[in-house]
């Protein structure tokens, strides 16, 4: 494997490979990665997150149109260039006032190509995105671990800051698992905003599901505040202890709380396995949809109200209908790619 010399940033950031792991990773380059910064000092280390930050903070597209930009730079360039309106003097004092306008027009220049850099990166967030069926890993610049379901998306600002507050925003389901920061001997906050919901952390591991109008947070580890945002309602936030699940209603603005014996259900398929307790064929359909873009029919709806307890493959949906009629002795057709049938034999 070819590495720069060294370790700093900017060689790292002239690496063809070291670009392809952070922009298009695979598995191999992955592996390859690991293994190096697993002997790498900490400083090494330091400088590869440095270099990775860059790279993921680089925009892809201006945050000003196309044909706004162009008559920025139009603009200027048409003042560097266009002829002077005043009389003409002696040739010495034409040259050192061309010489200044000359001079001008580049610090013009680079004045606004340095606005027009830190105007979209200080407004741009990087967003994280998996498609049906899909499980992704990854890490925040601040070394927190995020496992995305499919079908979700989970956003955060491109200027991240482990100085202040931490936020990320989460659309479908994310398990995290959130390391701790101190800035001046104060913890930062770790929020995640969910729909109508945040939730704020300092470091723990927990579940977060916002699908079919249902915010549904489950806490493994730690102790974290749900709160809803702009509530008239006295009950507008919480807190959650270890075993806890809170389920938020976006359209009744109503939070509703249990205690479970084993909340690492919740977050099963973070190891691709699905684990049902009881649970309604239903449910278990829902799950289906929202994850593998199913469309799943109850010829009879007696029988969304079977309950299936066991486990799962949560990376073959065809596993999954495959079982389910086994259990029931049901007919599990599947039209096309997307509609499936569920009916009595």
């Amino acid at each position: 494997m070819l590495l720069p010399m060294n370790w700093l940033p900017e060689m790292l950031l002239q690496n063809d490979e070291f670009r392809r792991w952070v922009l298009k990773p695979t598995d191999e380059l992955n592996q390859k990665w690991e293994a190096l910064l697993a002997n790498a000092t900490d400083e090494q280390q330091q400088f590869v997150q440095q270099a990775r930050t860059v790279l993921l903070s680089l925009p892809t597209e201006p945050e000003l149109a196309d044909n706004e930009t162009a008559t920025l730079w139009q603009s200027i360039l048409d003042h560097s260039q266009s002829p002077s309106s005043v009389q003409p003097m002696p040739d010495s004092g034409r040259l050192r006032v061309a010489r200044w306008y000359r001079i001008a027009a580049v610090l013009a220049v680079v004045f606004l190509a340095g606005w027009l850099g830190w105007r979209t990166y200080t407004h741009r967030t990087i967003a994280i995105q998996t498609t049906f069926g899909q499980i992704r890993q990854f890490n925040l610049p601040d070394g927190s671990q995020i496992t995305l379901n499919g079908n979700s998306t989970l956003s955060y600002p491109a200027n991240w800051s482990n100085q202040e507050q931490r936020q990320v925003w989460l659309e479908g389901e994310a398990y995290f698992k959130v390391t701790k920061q101190r800035f001046q001997q104060q913890p930062v906050k770790f929020v995640v905003h969910s729909a109508d919901v945040n939730i704020e952390v300092l470091g723990t591991r927990f579940n977060v599901k916002n699908r079919r109008g249902l915010v549904n947070v489950v806490l493994n580890e730690g102790k974290i505040q749900i709160s809803q945002l702009a509530s008239l309602n006295s009950q507008s936030s919480m807190v959650m202890k270890p075993g806890d699940v809170v389920e938020f209603s976006k359209v009744q603005k109503t939070f509703r709380q249990q205690q479970v014996k084993q909340p690492e259900i919740y977050s099963s398929w973070t190891q691709k396995v699905l684990i049902f307790d009881n649970t309604p064929l239903q449910e278990i359909a829902r799950t289906l949809e929202d994850t593998y873009q199913l469309k799943v029919t109850f010829a009879d709806d007696s029988l969304s109200h079977l309950t299936f307890t066991g486990n799962l493959p949560a990376s073959d949906p065809n596993t999954i209908l495959r079982t389910l009629a086994k259990a029931f002795d049901l007919q599990i057709t599947r039209t096309d790619e997307q509609q499936v049938t569920i009916q009595s034999r």
